[in-house]
Order: structure tokens, then C-alpha cells, then sequence
């Protein structure tokens, strides 16, 4: 079972993986409007990967007698400099993300919640 702490912290990722994966959306949409498809396609499949790892969490949350919290995603950044500008708000979100998933780890060791724990270890190799 899962602390009330831990819950609220696991919904949190969810909604940030939930959020990169809009934000992936944003990107893929602004490399075709300037057509860079193979960047979009890329972008396609982050976005993917993101709704996987949101999945992924929800499993692990009911799994664990926890209740989902989803929230209202904001609208993420939709128009962008240049690709490098495209690129770069992917890779800050990336290291947003990983520092996130690092903190949840950190949470679950100290709280002793071995089974979040064991969940995040998934994460940070994934990430």
C-alpha cells in the first residue's frame, strides 16, 4: 500500500510523463510545419515512449492499492526559434524528467517503500 506521500508523488510523474508526452506532440507538430518529417517521426515516437512510461506508472500505482490522480496537462510550448530551439526544450524536459524520477527513488529509499523503489530503479535505467 502505498503512503499518502508516495501516491501524490507517483501522480505527479504520471502527469509529467504525461506532459513531455503533449510536449513531444508540440515538437513533432512544429518539425512538420517545416518540413522535417524524419524529426517528427521522432518526436512521434518520443511521444510514445513517454505515454508508455505514464502506462507504466498507473499499472504500479493500482497495482499497489494507490489511487490515479490525473490531472489537466498544460499546453505545452508550441512555437519554437529554430529546430535547435525544438531540440533543446526536448533535451531540458529530458533532464527535468530524469531529476524528477531520481527524486522519487530518493523518496521511496527514504521512506522505505521497497516496492516504489524497485519501480524507479526501472526509470532511472530507462532514462
Amino acid at each position: 500500500m502505498l503512503s499518502d506521500v508516495m501516491q501524490k508523488a507517483l501522480n505527479d510523474q504520471i502527469n509529467n510523463e504525461l506532459a513531455s508526452a503533449y510536449m513531444y506532440l508540440a515538437i513533432a507538430a512544429y518539425f512538420d510545419e517545416i518540413a522535417l518529417t524524419g524529426f517528427a517521426h521522432w518526436m512521434e515516437l518520443q511521444c510514445k515512449e513517454e505515454l508508455a512510461h505514464a502506462e507504466r506508472l498507473m499499472k504500479f500505482v493500482g497495482d499497489q492499492d494507490g489511487k490515479l490522480d490525473l490531472r489537466s496537462v498544460t499546453a505545452p510550448k508550441a512555437e519554437f526559434d529554430s529546430p535547435l530551439d525544438a531540440v533543446e526544450t526536448a533535451l531540458q524536459s529530458e533532464q527535468d524528467n530524469t531529476e524528477q524520477i531520481n527524486d522519487l527513488y530518493e523518496l521511496a529509499v527514504k521512506n522505505q517503500d521497497h516496492a516504489t523503489e524497485v519501480e524507479m530503479q526501472w526509470f532511472i535505467k530507462e532514462q
